[in-house]
């Protein structure tokens, strides 16, 4: 599957910052790789694509359980 294909071998940082790029088309700023990469690593997130869905919705300015997209600053915060 693609999915494993490109994130499959990264850890979760580089996960992170591949899905920042990806999703955002830019580099994500450190605190928000930092909240990303607790996120995964404390459970808030059960899968990786878990991770993708919760990022994009946030993105869009919708909240999920744990994460809100903040508009003035564009991070996103868990």
């Amino acid at each position: 599957p693609k999915f494993a294909e490109d994130y499959g071998s990264l850890n979760n940082r580089e996960f992170v910052e591949a899905v920042y790029q990806n999703v955002l088309g830019r580099a994500g700023d450190e605190e928000g790789i930092i909240n990303q990469v607790n996120a995964l690593e404390n459970g808030t997130y059960a899968t990786r694509a878990d991770f993708i869905a919760g990022f994009e919705t946030g993105f869009l300015g919708v909240a999920t359980e744990d994460c809100v997209l903040d508009t003035e600053e564009v991070s996103l915060g868990c």
